[in-house]
């Protein structure tokens, strides 16, 4: 029984073997073309053609810029003029110097296909009769039996091409493709001997109408390495087999799944359609956010260059995991080391191939070359307009831009730190949202703050930690739901009686921060309740009209500054790595060293020690990064300030009891009247009934479970 059993595994083994190994048809290529034929066929057609169970050998006359005519004119010769390209079991050789009889008959074809030089594709008068000549000189000398015959449909041009061909077509593509395509079906039609087109430029073309856009060229007119040579092989398989690529799972690792997908739908529709534009869909992740910058931005520095890029990414993951995010975001970092803003715009087809809805350039003026530059002035500039370029190319092809700002670096100078923060000003003010890397790990010279650097340009893992910290956790949430830049509003005041606060809280774990309140009114009294676990410090006003800060840890410092009936802009600074908090009194600073994290914040006195009569607060502002004296110089003086900001919200009576943050994140304030008192009033608050809810936190609450005490309705109530 063991011996026929045995035996019959044998059996099924031999069998599958030759299954395997009889499975592949063999088909027999070859194209008598140029570089355009070698784009097409020389590259992932045998792999494609493999997985299909076909195992492919290719061949391609090949003569560079050569078309119809040019290529009679040797072969009539007999001239050794063309290069044989051939593929056999994926590995291309190459011989020089062959007449095209000898590639005819080194194999007995199946398939033979003939095009145009690329410029006169699209000049039907171009073709004949030297088109009518190479094929009847080719099945002359033929040794296949049943060969068919086909013509190669060649691409129109990229946009932008400075090929000096394309003056033929008033440098138009879209006229350049239908001059192409009307081409080939009179070509076709004169000639019963070609029974079939491979439609690689409707193709290109296609695919142009997707996410990809016009970028498939790698210097105008020939297909570039990766998406381009893939979207040509995937349409000569489906019109040499009639296996669509639709159904392909091969693709080079250069190409993303994403992109394969698209390119192969657009295959298979010009099979379909080989003679009109079939559109596609953009093929965009509306959830991937791509990483364009250098090597802080790859995460250099950090442990497995797990920088800060992939820590916001395991931050969004876990968002839509605990239900805090209903949108999947991810980050696909195609950021380069060394690279400047000059790199990005000569490899912007990278973040077009990413198919991102979102990207975020990641840059310094370091790569730039500010350090000890001739002309730093040039260097600013350039950042600054070329940045505005690719902001603009991103936008123009439907993405969503965000700038991290400028970083430090260890051998920065004055001159160097100067230049840094001008630009960051800039920055803050720019119609994007921005990320303020300089207040998370400055040293307040330029430098990496002590203990968060890897080298001289690169923090290490705890400094890009406090760069990830600088990231509004919710800002592609707002940016996914339209919402919109802030814009200042000084206009609006509200008055805050007894112990009525406003709370809120930082979403997520906050280190560096900022919070700037305008206020009016002298009476003392807190003003601004940082709440650290069980302590708390506070700003306050002093019965001499003086600003205090009173530390965690009890100790206090008095700002000299004496405050006035006029309106004042009240500033805390905080510096989680340099250790180091700075308090304005509008311009004016004093400072302390020390480490503080926050959670519940409250704008008010919370304390209820004093009545608040004659205090009026304006804005609020909470930044995710700390803030420098030339920032809230520029705040001061009516700048606002967009970088890492969390909240922004110009308070008022109106809407005293629904305050609204309009910064680009989804984190609230809550007014609390009186929060000093016991709960008003027991009443129950059902995890069924819970819209606007909130915990002491200040933070919306989904739904209510647990027993605890909660905000809802403007009063403290109870959960029993």
């Amino acid at each position: 029984m063991k011996r026929y059993i045995l035996l019959l595994f044998i059996l099924h083994v031999q069998f599958s073997t030759l299954h395997l190994i009889y499975a592949q048809t063999t088909l027999r290529v070859l194209t008598i073309g140029n570089s355009f034929s070698e784009d097409a066929v020389e590259q992932n057609l045998y792999e494609l053609g493999r997985e299909a169970g076909y195992d492919f050998i290719i061949g391609n006359a090949y003569r560079g810029g050569q078309g119809l005519q040019s290529h009679w004119n040797v072969v009539s010769k007999g001239e050794a003029d063309f290069e044989y390209r051939k593929v056999v079991g994926g590995q291309r050789t190459n011989q020089t110097h062959v007449q095209l009889d000898s590639i005819v008959r080194d194999e007995p074809w199946d398939i033979i296909t003939f095009q145009q030089v690329s410029q006169d594709a699209g000049d039907y008068a171009t073709y004949y009769p030297w088109l009518r000549y190479l094929i009847n000189h080719v099945k002359g000398i033929v040794t296949g039996e049943n060969v068919r015959y086909g013509f190669h449909q060649t691409w129109a041009y990229s946009a932008d091409a400075t090929h000096s061909g394309f003056a033929k077509y008033d440098r138009n593509q879209q006229k350049m493709y239908r001059s192409i395509v009307n081409a080939v079906k009179q070509a076709v039609k004169a000639s019963t001997d070609l029974t079939f087109v491979v439609p690689a430029g409707t193709t290109i073309q296609n695919a142009r109408t997707s996410g990809l856009g016009d970028y498939m060229n790698r210097d105008g007119y020939h297909l570039d390495y990766t998406v381009g040579r893939y979207a040509a092989a995937c349409t000569w398989l489906e019109a040499l087999t009639g296996h669509s690529p639709v159904e392909s799972k091969y693709r080079p690792t250069t190409v993303s799944a994403d992109q394969a997908a698209v390119v192969r739908h657009a295959a298979h529709d010009a099979i379909q359609r080989p003679d009109a534009i079939t559109p596609q869909p953009a093929g965009i992740d509306s959830f991937r956010i791509s990483m364009f910058g250098s090597s802080v931005a790859f995460g250099t520095g950090a442990t497995d260059n797990h920088g800060y890029a992939y820590m916001y990414n395991q931050q969004l993951g876990q968002r839509t995991m605990d239900g805090q995010s209903q949108y999947p975001f991810s980050i696909s970092n195609i950021s380069v080391g060394g690279n400047t803003t000059v790199h990005l715009l000569n490899r912007y087809k990278d973040l077009i191939y990413d198919l991102s809805r979102y990207v975020v350039f990641g840059l310094s003026l370091g790569n730039e070359g500010i350090h000890d530059a001739t002309d730093q002035q040039a260097v600013f500039e350039r950042w600054r307009d070329n940045m505005q370029v690719l902001i603009g190319k991103a936008r123009a092809d439907g993405k969503i831009p965000v700038v991290m700002n400028n970083y430090t670096r260890a051998d920065f100078n004055d001159s160097d730190y100067h230049y840094v923060k001008q630009l960051n000003l800039l920055i803050h003010e720019w119609d994007l949202p921005s990320v303020n890397t300089l207040g998370a790990i400055d040293d307040g010279a330029g430098h990496w703050a002590k203990n968060f650097e890897n080298d001289f340009a690169h923090p290490n893992t705890p400094g890009h930690r406090e760069l990830m910290y600088a990231v509004p956790p919710s800002l592609f949430d707002a940016l996914a739901e339209g919402k919109p830049l802030p814009k200042r509003d000084r206009t609006q005041h509200t008055t805050l009686s007894g112990s009525d606060v406003f709370a809120f809280s930082g979403e997520g774990t906050v280190h560096p921060f900022a919070i700037s309140l305008t206020i009016q009114g002298t009476t003392p009294g807190r003003l601004l309740t940082l709440h650290s676990g069980s302590r708390a410090a506070w700003v306050g006003i002093n019965a001499d009209r003086h600003l205090y800060y009173r530390t965690l840890t009890g100790d206090s410092i008095v700002h000299p500054t004496m405050l006035t009936a006029a309106w004042h802009t009240i500033t805390l600074s905080h510096y989680y790595a340099q250790r180091r908090t700075l308090l304005f009194v509008d311009t004016d600073l004093v400072e302390r060293s020390e480490r503080i994290a926050i959670g519940r914040t409250t704008v008010g006195d919370e304390s209820g020690s004093a009545s608040g009569a004659g205090r009026t607060f304006g804005e609020l502002f909470f930044w995710r990064s700390a803030l420098n004296r030339e920032e809230v110089e520029a705040l001061t003086g009516g700048a606002m300030l967009k970088s890492s900001l969390e909240l922004y919200m110009p308070l008022s009576d109106e809407q005293k009891h629904r305050p609204v943050n309009q910064a680009q994140s989804l984190n609230t304030a809550q007014f609390i009247p009186d929060i000093s008192s016991a709960v008003r009033a027991y009443q129950s608050v059902g995890s069924d009934n819970a819209a606007d809810a909130f915990d002491l936190l200040g933070r919306r609450l989904p739904a209510v479970h647990q027993p605890g005490i909660y905000i809802k309705g403007n009063r403290k109530v109870a959960k029993l």
